[in-house]
C-alpha cells in the first residue's frame, strides 16, 4: 500500500533494492498535482482507493487496487495488478499495463514490462522514449541515465542520454559520474581479463585503457591511479605524468595534491605540485576524501581534525569524529558528545547532543539530534528544535512531525506548533491536510484540527 509514500527515482527488479530505496524517499516531497489544485490519496472500506481535493470532495472514485501521488500531474494507479497513470481529473492518460512503474520527474517516468520484467521510459503522454529492455535505471542529476542489463547487484553497466542514446556501452561492472569529460570504468563483462579500472570519454569511447588497480575521478587535468600497490598520476591521454611512487594519493585541487611518500617503514604525508614537487609536509598520518575542499585527516595521537587542499590544518586535531562537511558544515563528536562545526572550525553548536541523524545529515535535510532520550532538531548549523520531544522526524513539505507522550503532532521550523500531539500518527502534511492515524483509523485534519474527507481503517 503506497498511499503514505512517493515511489522511485531508480527502477529496477530487485526487491531489496526497492524497499530500501522507497524507505530513503519515504513522504518525499514531490505529493503534489498542479499546482493550486492538489488532490490528496483516499481509500474506501472495500480496499479501492480514489482521491479528494482540499475540502473533501472524492474527484477520482474508489476504483484502484493501489495508487501513488500524484507528481508533475499525474499519479501512478493500479488496476488489475497493473500500473498506469491518471491526470487531476481521473482520465487514465498512460493505459494500465505495466507491471511497475515510478512516479513522474523532470517529465519522464521508468515503466516495467509485464512480460520481460525490463525496464524503459516513457513521457507524460506515455510515449516510448526508451524501450523495455534494461534491468536497471537510475537518472542523474545532468539528464542522462546510468542502465544496465542486469539488476542493480550485477550485469553490465553504461549510460544514455535523454533521448535513450547509447553514450557509454552497457558492458562495464562499474562505472562512475563523468569529472571533466571523463568517467571512471571497471572491466569488461564480456572479458577474462582482471577487473581494473580506465576510463571512458562522453562518446563512449574507453579513451585510457582498464589496466590501472584503481583510480580516483579526473581533477585538475589530473587522475591520480595504482598500478603494483603505487600510486601515479596521469594526464587525459593516459600520459604518466607523475611516477608510480606514492604509498597513496589524493586528486589535484588548485594545482595541489596530497600523497604519502617514502617507505612502508618510514612514510609521511605531504603536499605537492603538478611537478611533483614537495610543497609542504603535512603532520597527519592518515586523510580521508576531499569533499568541499576539505579532508578529515588523522594526527598521531588518533585525534581527527580537517586540513584544505594544501594540507594545512583548518580544524585542530581534537574530535573523535569529523564527518564529511555537507554546505560548509560538518558534526562533530568529542567526549561521548556532538556538535556542529563550520569550515573554520568554529563551533556553530557545541558538542552537546548525545544522537544525530547522520544519514539527514549527509542528505541537507533537518537533522534529529538527542541528548538524554529527547530529541529536536537542527539545521545548517542551528537548532531550530530544542531537545524536549520524545522523536522527531523531517515533513520534506518543511515541518517536523513531533512526539510527545506517545502521540504525534506537528510544528514548523521555528518550533511552533501546528498540529498538537493528539494522533497515533502524523504520516504527511502540505502546509493545509495532514494525513493522520489515531485510534486505527486514517483521515485528514486541518490546521484546526478539523477532519476533512471520509476515515478508513488499514487490513492486515
Amino acid at each position: 500500500m503506497n498511499l503514505f509514500s512517493n515511489n522511485r527515482a531508480v527502477a529496477t527488479v530487485s526487491a531489496l533494492f526497492r524497499v530500501l530505496f522507497v524507505m530513503c524517499l519515504f513522504l518525499s516531497a514531490d505529493m503534489q498535482c498542479l499546482a493550486g489544485n492538489r488532490l490528496y490519496p483516499v481509500k474506501n472500506d472495500e480496499g479501492k482507493y480514489g482521491f479528494m481535493d482540499r475540502k473533501g470532495n472524492l474527484i477520482v472514485p474508489y476504483k484502484y487496487d493501489d495508487i501513488y501521488n500524484f507528481s508533475e500531474g499525474l499519479a501512478a494507479v493500479r488496476l488489475n495488478y497493473k500500473w498506469g497513470y491518471i491526470d487531476n481529473t481521473g482520465v487514465e492518460v498512460v493505459p494500465c499495463k505495466y507491471s511497475d512503474c515510478t512516479s513522474f520527474r523532470s517529465a519522464i517516468a521508468f515503466v516495467c514490462d509485464e512480460i520481460t520484467c525490463k525496464w524503459g521510459v516513457i513521457d507524460r503522454a506515455g510515449n516510448v522514449l526508451v524501450p523495455n529492455k534494461y534491468g536497471y535505471i537510475e537518472k542523474l542529476k545532468d539528464g542522462s541515465m546510468l542502465v544496465g542489463y542486469g539488476d542493480e547487484m550485477g550485469g553490465g553497466r553504461g549510460y544514455i542520454d535523454k533521448s535513450g542514446k547509447e553514450i557509454v556501452p552497457c558492458k562495464y561492472f562499474w562505472i562512475g559520474e563523468f569529472s571533466e569529460g571523463f568517467a571512471s570504468v571497471v572491466g569488461d563483462v564480456g572479458s577474462e581479463a582482471p577487473l581494473n579500472y580506465g576510463f571512458v570519454d562522453e562518446t563512449g569511447v574507453e579513451a585510457i585503457p582498464c589496466k590501472y588497480e584503481e583510480a580516483l575521478s579526473f581533477s585538475d587535468g589530473l587522475a591520480a591511479v595504482s598500478r603494483n600497490g603505487k600510486w601515479g598520476f596521469i594526464d587525459k591521454n593516459g600520459n604518466t605524468v607523475l611516477p608510480f611512487k606514492y604509498h597513496g594519493a589524493r586528486s589535484f585541487h588548485s594545482g595541489r595534491a596530497i600523497v604519502c611518500i617514502g617507505d612502508e617503514q618510514d612514510s609521511k604525508w605531504c603536499c605537492i605540485d603538478k611537478e611533483g614537487n614537495v610543497v609542504s609536509e603535512c603532520e597527519f598520518e592518515e586523510i580521508g576524501d576531499f569533499n568541499e575542499e576539505v579532508a578529515t585527516a588523522w594526527s598521531v595521537n588518533g585525534k581527527v581534525g580537517v586540513v584544505d587542499v594544501n594540507g594545512n590544518v583548518v580544524v585542530p586535531y581534537k574530535y573523535n569524529i569529523v564527518s564529511p562537511f555537507k554546505n560548509g558544515f560538518a558534526w562533530v563528536e568529542a567526549g561521548g558528545m556532538i556538535g556542529i562545526i563550520d569550515k573554520r572550525g568554529k563551533e556553530i553548536i557545541s558538542c552537546k547532543y548525545d544522537n544525530i541523524d547522520d544519514v539527514a545529515f549527509e542528505y541537507s535535510r533537518p537533522v534529529t539530534v538527542g541528548f538524554n532520550g529527547k530529541f529536536g532538531c537542527v539545521m545548517d548549523g542551528k537548532e531550530i528544535l530544542p531537545c524536549r520531544y520524545d522523536d522527531v522526524y523531517s515533513l520534506d513539505s518543511g515541518y517536523l512531525a513531533v512526539l510527545m507522550n506517545s502521540k504525534w503532532g506537528l510544528v514548523d521550523m521555528k518550533g511552533k506548533e501546528v498540529i498538537p500531539c493528539k494522533y497515533d500518527h502524523v504520516h504527511s502534511f502540505d502546509g493545509k491536510l495532514a494525513l493522520v492515524t489515531l485510534n486505527g483509523e486514517n483521515f485528514y485534519v486541518d490546521k484546526k484540527g478539523r477532519t476533512v474527507g471520509p476515515k478508513w481503517k488499514d487490513k492486515h
